[in-house]
């Protein structure tokens, strides 16, 4: 497999002249690191990078590099690493025009980051889904997702990824016919790009701009925007922007009337398409390819170039991608409600075991109090019944004292009573005592 893989990385590497030459040397040096890299997040980080530098000019060869970092990264159980590998696989399918599996993979990219909030990564899975709802027209779903990673990146202080999302939100209003909400979003875009430096978004922006500038009638000023868009994407290499700024400059030559303009851009467009495989490019080229081939009389021509059209309009949304989109959408919000529903009742579930144990916390306190209150009544009961006891034998010594003491001091009047007697029986008494003195008296 990593035989097949180098070989694919080869045909990566071989990029066209007119791609820069910083970004053909860091392909060189991720291609060399990962020749010798082990299977750890390292050689994901570089299947990743790979894989998005060859997106505009080879998504073929990027849709392998991603499926071999998505197979990595499961291995490395690395919610991350899973969620990055499968957004960059998205986006090899939604260049394609494959979008049931964009979506796919963009949800799924969105269910890992949501796990472990990665906020750069919440808002790049949410940017792609408004990608993919934009080229498909729901302009309401679009501008949701978007409306989402554009908060996100602007708390982040990203102001790259804030003008590539305020560029796209320029797209759906200028969908939606609100030129000059789209107009005041390009040139809002197009400052921070400049302020910043990013090349790749001017581009884009200039394009926007002129697209813009299209849908209101001015094509002289129109051609200008979409020419400076169409210098900066060779600069830069991106073939991608250049295939759909052939387009749009082919449009407005149309609009103005110059066929022959038209249908040479629309063929530079077209090869250029055709050698990325820009299946959603390739309709619209079609589409203009048949209209200038009518006016100018061309009708098998046209008709053949229309039938071609209808392939790739119906390749892009037949009903089996229409319900296996719908089955996905549905998934995922199942799967997000059962997720919140089984957090939820897991929350729940930690509050009821935590009442439960408090009330037999408070239980036990309450048993505990008993008891101990049980033991203090027996303890003072004790004490208050010794202290009786101690008070009845205190009394009954008392009573004793007493008894003892009135027996004593009976005992002693008795015997003072009786050695009064005694007195009394051994003493003469007053008469003899008065009978004696008066006999003396006489003598």
């Amino acid at each position: 497999m990593r035989k097949l893989l180098l070989l694919f990385l080869s045909a990566c590497c071989l990029l066209p002249a007119a791609t820069c030459f910083s970004q053909k040397r860091k392909t060189d040096s991720l291609v060399a690191l990962l020749k010798t890299a082990k299977p750890d997040t390292n050689e994901v980080k570089s299947l990743n990078l790979l894989s998005r530098l060859c997106l505009h000019n080879n998504p073929d060869t990027a849709r392998i590099l991603s499926l071999e970092a998505v197979q990595l990264a499961t291995k490395l159980k690395s919610d991350k690493f899973m969620g990055l590998a499968s957004l960059y696989l998205g986006n090899t399918f939604w260049i394609k025009g494959q979008y049931p599996n964009a979506i796919e993979n963009y949800l799924g990219a969105l269910q890992k980051f949501e796990k472990i909030h990665y906020k750069n990564g919440i808002a790049s899975a949410n940017a792609g889904l408004g990608l993919v709802y934009l080229e498909q027209k729901e302009y309401e779903k679009s501008l949701k997702y978007y409306s989402i990673a554009l908060k996100i990146v602007k708390d982040l202080g990203d102001q790259v990824s804030t003008a590539r999302y305020l560029g796209n939100v320029a797209n759906i209003y200028r969908d939606l016919h609100e030129q000059d909400t789209a107009l005041k979003y390009s040139f809002a875009a197009l400052k921070i790009d400049e302020e910043t430096g990013n090349k790749s978004g001017m581009s884009a922006e200039y394009g926007n701009i002129g697209n813009s500038y299209s849908s209101l009638g001015n094509f002289t000023k129109a051609l200008e925007y979409q020419f400076l868009a169409l210098q900066i994407a060779e600069e830069t290499g991106d073939e991608e922007n250049q295939a759909i700024m052939l387009d749009n400059i082919a449009d407005s030559y149309h609009s103005l009337k110059q066929n022959s303009k038209a249908e040479k851009y629309l063929l530079l467009a077209l090869a250029k398409s055709d050698s990325l495989g820009l299946l959603v490019a390739e309709k619209e080229i079609y589409h203009g390819l048949s209209e200038i081939d009518e006016e100018s009389g061309k009708y098998d021509l046209a008709l053949d170039h229309y039938k071609k059209y209808i392939a790739a309009r119906d390749s892009l949304a037949n009903e089996e991608n229409t319900k296996r989109q719908t089955q996905i959408e549905m998934q995922y919000d199942f799967d997000k409600k059962t997720s919140a529903d089984s957090i939820k009742n897991s929350e729940q579930k930690k509050r009821d075991d935590l009442k439960h144990t408090q009330e037999i916390q408070q239980q036990k306190i309450y048993s505990y109090g008993g008891a101990l209150g049980f033991a203090l009544m027996l303890v003072v009961a004790g004490v208050s019944f010794r202290a009786y006891r101690n008070k009845q034998k205190a009394n009954e010594i008392i009573s004793s004292q007493k008894l003892l003491v009135e027996m004593k001091q009976k005992e002693v009047i008795d015997s003072i009573n009786y050695a009064r007697r005694i007195q009394k029986s051994l003493l003469p008494n007053d008469k003899y005592i008065d009978k004696k003195l008066n006999a003396l008296k006489k003598d």
